[in-house]
């Protein structure tokens, strides 16, 4: 899932480039002495966008690997009780 959206902002930055490569050379300041882009970020943020959804994933892995240390906590209970249980029994 990431790994599409990751590769779904790589084509939108893509279109905005070709855009911005098509226009970076008529685009200029109310003076004509500067481009008004001179950045691909000027135009399409991607490498924010990269961030939230790499820091997305990083979030979502860190609520998974909590809920897997509950469940192995759950286990390790269940097993003690288990072997209390099998002790006392005998």
């Amino acid at each position: 899932m990431k790994a599409h959206q990751l590769n779904e902002n790589d084509k939108a930055r893509d279109i905005f480039l070709a855009g911005l490569a098509n226009r970076m050379f008529k685009t200029m300041n109310k003076k004509g002495d500067k481009f008004l882009y001179k950045e691909v970020e000027d135009v399409y943020p991607h490498s924010k966008n990269e961030k939230n959804i790499l820091g997305a994933f990083g979030q979502e892995g860190k609520k998974e690997a909590k809920e897997d240390l509950y469940e192995m906590q759950a286990r390790l209970q269940q097993a003690k009780e288990l072997v209390a249980q099998r002790k006392g029994g005998n």
